[in-house]
This record gives C-alpha cells, sequence and structure tokens, in this order.
C-alpha cells in the first residue's frame, strides 16, 4: 500500500489500465473470462508471475498459476512456487501477539515499554493495540532510501533510527498506516525467549500445515522461491536491494506459497488457531482515544465496498513482490494474488475477479453518470472532497470528520489535484441489509465519478437519519 487503502501505488497510471481493463472484463461471462482477464492484465502491467486462488464459502473454486518465477531460468509459476508477501505480513505477526495473549502472556492493552528498553519519552503510552491498528504515531521508515535499509543491517539499528524520529501525533490521536509490526516482532521475542522467526515456524507455520512458509533468511536454501521485479522505465529489472534485516522484520517478513496461503485463510474461519475471541478482534476496526473508528483492525483493513464490509490487506515490496488477500464478508468471496512485480496492482485485480466470479458485485469505473437525483446532497459532497483538495484537512483530521479509507496521503492528493467536481453515477439502498460498522448503522450507499484528475470513483455511505458517516475510494 503499500497497501486497500492503497498504499504507496502509482495509483494514477494503474487506474487508467484498470478501467480499460473493466470494459474487457466485463464482455463476456463465461468460464474462460478470468484467465483472460489475468493474463491481459499480466501484458498489461508487465508482471512476470502470478498464483491466484478464489474461495467460495470456504471452498476452493478456481486455482491459477501464471508465467515466470524467475526470468533468467524461465521457471514457470507453480504451486511450489514461493512469493514474498510484504506488508501482509502484518496479520501474521499480529496473530502472534494474539496468541500470547491467549496465553496470558501479555495483553494487547500492554504500552510497549514493559518489552523494550531505552525508548524515547514520546513513546511512553504507545501500546501493542496501537502498533497493531497503525494508531501509534509512528513514523513509518519505509519512506527511506533503499540506501537506509543497506545501512541500518541490523535490527538493533533499524530500531534505533526508528527512534529518532518524531511521532506524527500523540499514540491514539489518529491513524498512518506503517511499520508497527516491526516492533511487535520484537515484542514476541521479548516475551517468547525464542526469535521472532522460530516462534512463527512453531506456533503458527507449522500448526496450520504450511510447510512451505517461513521468515524471510538470505542465507537458507529456499527450493522454488521466486525472483522479484520492477517495471522501471519501460525495461524488466530485479527488484531492490535492502538489507536481509530488513526483509525479515514482523511487518514484512513472511514468504509463502498460493496453497500456504489458501490454509491460512480457512484457519481463520475456526479456532485451530485463534480463539472467536481473538478472530473478532482482529477483524474490528480500532478506536482510538476519542472513540473514533479507523479502517483498520488488527492487520486488516475494514471497510464498505459492493454494499458490504471487506476486509482486505495487500503487500508491495520495493523487492519485486505484490500481494493481496481480499475477503469480502457480505458475498462469503475471498480472493487471493500473488506477484513477483512490485507495482502488479495485485488489489485491483481481486476486484475485478470478484466481479467476474459474482455478478452480483458492481464496479463503478465502469458505468456511466446519470441525471443526479439530489443535487443539492452532490453540492454538499463537492464542498467536503473541495476542503480535502485544498489542503484544509490533513489526513489524520479529515478521519475526524468522516472515516475514510482508499488512499495513501500522497496518491489522494495527486487524485485531487485537479479536482473540479463530482458525477452522480448510482446509489444503494441498504436499509434491508444495513452494514453495521464504525459504530453506526449505514444504510444508504451514493457513488459518484471524479471530475478532473483521472476516472477515480468514490462512494459515500450515509446513516439511516442522513448523516455522512464513511467515503471510500471504489472501483
Amino acid at each position: 500500500m503499500n497497501n486497500i487503502c492503497f498504499k504507496k501505488t502509482g495509483l494514477f497510471f494503474v487506474l487508467l489500465l484498470f478501467v480499460f481493463s473493466l470494459s474487457f472484463a466485463q464482455k463476456k461471462q463465461d468460464g474462460d473470462t478470468v484467465e483472460r482477464y489475468i493474463k491481459k492484465r499480466m501484458q498489461e502491467l508487465h508482471i512476470p508471475g502470478m498464483a491466484i486462488a478464489v474461495l467460495q464459502k470456504g471452498k476452493l473454486i478456481k486455482e491459477g498459476y501464471y508465467g515466470f518465477s524467475n526470468l533468467e531460468y524461465n521457471l514457470p509459476v507453480s504451486s511450489k512456487t514461493v512469493f514474498e508477501i510484504a506488508s501482509m505480513s502484518k496479520q501474521f505477526t499480529c496473530a502472534g501477539i494474539l496468541l500470547l495473549q491467549q496465553e496470558k502472556k501479555l495483553s494487547v492493552n500492554d504500552k510497549l515499554s514493559k518489552y523494550l528498553d531505552t525508548l524515547p519519552v514520546s513513546w511512553k503510552n504507545i501500546t501493542l493495540y496501537q502498533l497493531m491498528s497503525h494508531t501509534s504515531g509512528l513514523r513509518d521508515d519505509w519512506e527511506e532510501s533503499n540506501d537506509y535499509f543497506l545501512s541500518n543491517n541490523t535490527n538493533k539499528k533499524m530500531f534505533a533510527a526508528q527512534k529518532n524520529y518524531p511521532l506524527r501525533y500523540v499514540p491514539g490521536e489518529g491513524f498512518t498506516y506503517g511499520n508497527g509490526p516491526f516492533e511487535l516482532g520484537l515484542v514476541i521475542e521479548k516475551v517468547s525467549g525464542k526469535s521472532y522467526a522460530q516462534f512463527m515456524k512453531e506456533r503458527i507455520f507449522d500448526p496450520l500445515g504450511m510447510g512451505s512458509t517461513s521468515i524471510y533468511d538470505n542465507r537458507k536454501i529456499i527450493p522454488y522461491r521466486a525472483a522479484g521485479y520492477v517495471w522501471d522505465d519501460s525495461v524488466q529489472t530485479n527488484g531492490n536491494d535492502i538489507s536481509p534485516a530488513a526483509e525479515a522484520r514482523g511487518d514484512v517478513g513472511v514468504i509463502i506459497t498460493l496453497r500456504d496461503l489458501i490454509k491460512w485463510d480457512l484457519a481463520l474461519r475456526d479456532d485451530r488457531l485463534l480463539n472467536a475471541e481473538s478472530r473478532e478482534a482482529m477483524f474490528t476496526p480500532a478506536v482510538l482515544n476519542d472513540g473514533t473508528y479507523v479502517s483498520y483492525g488488527f492487520g486488516w483493513f475494514i471497510y464498505p465496498m459492493f454494499g458490504v464490509i471487506n476486509y482486505d490487506h495487500s503487500g508491495g515490496f520495493r523487492t519485486g513482490f505484490n500481494s493481496d488477500i481480499l475477503r469480502i464478508a457480505g458475498k462469503d468471496l475471498d480472493i487471493i494474488i500473488l506477484c513477483n512485480q512490485w507495482h502488479a496492482q495485485a488489489s485491483f485485480t481481486s476486484f475485478t475477479i470478484a466481479a467476474l466470479v459474482d455478478p452480483s458485485i458492481y464496479l463503478n469505473a465502469a458505468k456511466k453518470p446519470v441525471p443526479d437525483p439530489d443535487t443539492a446532497r452532490t453540492h454538499q459532497l463537492i464542498k467536503i472532497m473541495q476542503r480535502l483538495a485544498n489542503k484544509e484537512w490533513n489526513y489524520e483530521q479529515f478521519y475526524r470528520h468522516y472515516n475514510f479509507c482508499g488512499a495513501d496521503p500522497n496518491d489522494l492528493e495527486g487524485i485531487l489535484k485537479d479536482f473540479k467536481g463530482l458525477e452522480y453515477i448510482d446509489s444503494l439502498d441498504l436499509r434491508a441489509h444495513p452494514i453495521n460498522l464504525y459504530g453506526k448503522k449505514l444504510t444508504k450507499a451514493v457513488s459518484y465519478k471524479l471530475i478532473g484528475g483521472g476516472p477515480f470513483c468514490f462512494a459515500f455511505y450515509y446513516t439511516s437519519e442522513g448523516k455522512l458517516a464513511a467515503i471510500n475510494f471504489e472501483p
């Protein structure tokens, strides 16, 4: 985003391709459509290799492998191919913390200072909960260049460097997607007395039969390990080099096959790993100090889309990988995608595949504007978006007014740079099946296309009282 909320994804270029792809993808709803769409998508975005899985009602209905895991040796992607999943690793680390909480070895409400020494004074009130939900105020060191991760080549050095950054805000006073699970990996080591990699293997990977999953280790021989790539200035290049320690952190370190990721997805449906209380915590939006909800739980973005609740997380890594896991709860549909191309835009591909599999899932980008039934409402929404375009609100302040999910602040600034208004597309009446989210009951979704700045769509969610409660970037 690395992640949906789409984090640092190069959104403009991709959305143009995405909209053009929709017309192709929606022409024909037969058994070959997904296959043809994936191959077209790979060609458009120069994706060397891809693995996808589609699960409906907990049953695997599609599993596919495409292209090459290594271009130098022309090795095909297969069920054995091991991919880096970058930020998707965060949900595994959060699960490790929840396991320790189940054993009463810690509490997510504990302060970080209980486990790690020599913290800055400003960090004294940071809790594990806030690290898990990106509400701690920590700056994300993944904003740094590759040189930073080459010179800070141990956990100790990276942690020391992070402590020099000022907090973005008082812990619990805002949401900024970042690197909190790196510190959580250090907490796991402190509490368990084992290395992060050993703990994850013994407590999560092995119990779930995920025999091809591990934490990144450049020294280990990993059969069928995929090479990572970056499409750079019309040339396919190898992924960027960073220190092995950075690739192995608790926020990015998991490497995995598609079949093992399917096992993980299914394990989150029952008690085989996490009990019901822990799973509920994982998939519940976090709460700020003042009671404001954010669109993130423990390792999952949580937002309304397609008229239902979606749980999602992608991972984009400068080492040359991109992944996504999308759970459309109201449709009981899960999409998993693994790619060995940094800017593969796996999250967008997930949405389209979902729409191809389930005709009840709509894609706003494929619709044309229609006459506006409520120009007063539209005028009000234009004023809200104009305030954001004019930078009258920063990202954290925007959360205070409307629960927002859907774009990284840098992407959002670019999207709204040439903002000129909104064109009405459609509305969705949710009164029969309201969305209970962010402490509210959402009963209506109104969709618009952006005028100026590219083919982007936003959905605005209202309560039964007519109060605007959530805004989401929607494909």
